[in-house]
């Protein structure tokens, strides 16, 4: 394979790669929930799984959706080369008070006056 064509062909691989992401939403049920997209060959969904348990901490989740799609796909449309692309995602529901945001940073609780 030419030097260009191995260039192309990795760096259309790395736009492939992407993050875990979480996305707040509000479920069917009206409670807060959690979109997790876990893309990319690199990504299983055990990391969906550990990013829900940064989002919702130690109050755990509901798992109210699991989800894998597996396209394949030709990167750069005329090089001829087909690249397999994953994307996982996982919508899940924190039970009880959960104390983190989407991030996976803890979030100040709220306060009440008397």
């Amino acid at each position: 394979m030419n030097p260009l064509r191995l260039l192309a062909a990795s760096g259309s691989l790395a736009l492939l790669a992407g993050c875990v992401t979480a996305s707040q939403t509000v479920g069917r049920d009206g409670r807060v929930s959690y979109v997790i997209n876990c893309p990319g060959v690199q990504h299983s969904m055990s990391d969906c799984y550990s990013k829900a348990d940064k989002v919702c901490g130690v109050g755990g989740y509901s798992v109210l959706s699991e989800d894998t799609d597996i396209h394949l796909v030709a990167r750069p449309a005329d090089s001829g080369l087909l690249v397999n692309t994953n994307e996982r995602t996982l919508i899940v529901a924190c039970n009880a008070d959960a104390t983190r945001d989407p991030a996976g940073s803890p979030s100040a609780p709220a306060t009440t006056q008397p």
